[in-house]
């Protein structure tokens, strides 16, 4: 029962971590076990979890809660968790992807915005497509049977599987950021 009241209390706190965990969980699965790398990228590594806890977390948690108060609570927990997971989908998801693809394109890539744009151009319509063809529905179940302190965890459960995907197809060239600076 602590657990849970600590939770209740440090909602934001808790989600800003674990974000960063699952992003950094996600990366590590990737670059070990899909790109069987030797050696860790770490820089890129960090990058991800710094950018689940600081960026991430924050926001998806701020979000889920904005979500929840703005749907009408006397609606049916079915039609409540539809509505939310559309304007989810429709707003948050595709500015989000945008937002963390230009992030780490910024901090790990070229370093540019034609950068930038030339990274958005050639890897956000596969990405956001993927994403699609999971989202919907963990987000629907997710809106419809979990409360709202608990979604950015579920979120970030199905996340682990998603930011291996996601920085693997982010990365798919298999470079670190040293030998693409270098131009190897």
């Amino acid at each position: 029962m602590e657990l849970l009241r600590w939770l209740k209390q440090n909602y934001i706190i808790y989600n800003c971590l674990q974000a960063g965990a699952v992003m950094g969980t996600g990366d590590f699965i990737a670059q070990k076990f899909v790109e069987k790398k030797e050696v860790l990228d770490t820089r890129r590594l960090a990058t991800f979890a710094g950018l689940g806890t600081f960026f991430v977390g924050p926001i998806q948690s701020t979000w889920f809660r904005f979500l929840n108060s703005k749907v009408p609570f006397h609606w049916p927990p079915v039609q409540r968790g539809l509505v939310k997971m559309v304007v989810d989908q429709a707003t948050m998801a595709p500015t989000m992807v945008a937002t963390v693809m230009s992030l780490l394109e910024l901090r790990l890539g070229s370093g540019t915005l034609s950068g930038v744009k030339e990274e958005l151009q050639n890897k956000y319509p596969t990405i956001m497509g993927n994403g699609y063809k999971v989202w919907p529905a963990v987000q629907a179940l997710n809106f419809t049977f979990t409360p709202v302190q608990y979604q950015v965890l579920v979120t970030q459960l199905v996340g682990v599987a998603w930011n291996a995907y996601f920085s693997t197809a982010k990365n798919r060239h298999g470079l670190n950021y040293d030998q693409r600076k270098q131009g190897t």
